[in-house]
């Protein structure tokens, strides 16, 4: 879930298997989002399909992980440090 998006910084949520996975996605040339623009995000959300009891399926978030900080400096900026604050 990325908030305060305008215009063409995003196109598409981003589907990965990992925190890792998400940030190389965005970094594609796809997205082309640039690693300063990284920097700015404060956390991570995993979204999941549920059923409920009554069998319907929902999307519920699952898990979040608090963003401390990312490496500028490498060519694949992921998050350096991040902990989980919901599960």
């Amino acid at each position: 879930m990325i908030g305060k998006v305008r215009g063409k910084e995003i196109q598409t949520l981003i589907q990965a298997n990992s925190i890792e996975e998400a940030f190389m996605r965005m970094t594609s040339p796809l997205l082309n989002i640039k690693p300063t623009f990284l920097m700015l995000i404060w956390s991570i959300i995993l979204m999941r399909c549920v059923r409920l009891r009554n069998d319907h399926v929902v999307r519920r978030i699952v898990r979040v992980w608090k963003v401390k900080g990312s490496d500028l400096g490498s060519k694949k900026p992921i998050p350096l440090d991040y902990i989980e604050v919901f599960r």
